[in-house]
């Protein structure tokens, strides 16, 4: 019940939030945009390596900022534009453990889909885990499993579902895309929230 609930929720917290949010995912995506637009140029193609690095590095740590600008909304605590530059500090962790979960999702495709599945299920909360209680990266790869067992299919069943209103934003274009994406990205929060509950 609290999986279908948080779909509810989430919009409701996005519609009470949604211009804030607006701006949010506006600087987040043209900041995304211009440093790709930047690392593109010609003077720089010699280095183009380099520059793909630090373009994933940028993206992690603004998605983090994003994630922490989310998580306190879901909590019902206040927050700013900063928020979305602050994720430096979970940034090592971050990446650790990202490359870790393509490493076994990547092992559970070679082997069959199924696999990949289970396991992307099992141990998709790391990055909540991360912030919200400043855990290293195989730490919150190990707790992820915890508060998932047991609860696999009704998060593949939530997470379809999140698929769903997603598309449904791309549908509406780009308004429906900016009322979607914080309706299931709070939603996937709260989520977490009930599974942490685990961790207590």
């Amino acid at each position: 019940m609290f999986i279908s609930d948080s779909i509810k929720k989430g919009w409701e917290i996005t519609k009470k939030n949604f211009f804030f949010f607006l701006g949010i995912l506006i600087v987040y995506f043209i900041l995304i945009v211009a440093v790709a637009f930047v690392i593109n140029l010609k003077p720089l193609q010699k280095i183009q390596f380099v520059g793909q690095v630090v373009y994933i590095i940028f993206s992690y740590w603004l998605g983090i900022g994003l994630v922490i600008i989310f998580l306190k909304k879901a909590k019902g605590q206040d927050t700013t534009f900063g928020d979305l530059f602050s994720g430096g500090k979970y940034l090592l962790s971050f990446i650790g453990a990202s490359l870790l979960y393509y490493l076994i999702v990547l092992a559970g495709m070679i082997l069959l889909i199924f696999p990949a599945i289970i396991w992307g299920i099992k141990y998709m909360f790391f990055p909540y885990l991360i912030i919200d209680k400043n855990m290293k990266a195989i730490e919150s790869l190990k707790a992820s499993a915890k508060i998932t067992q047991g609860n696999k299919w009704d998060i593949l069943g939530f997470s379809i579902v999140a698929a769903v209103v997603s598309y449904l934003g791309v549908l509406g274009l780009v308004i429906g895309l900016f009322w979607s994406m914080p309706t299931a990205m709070i939603a996937y929060i709260l989520v977490y929230f009930k599974l942490a509950e685990k961790l207590k």
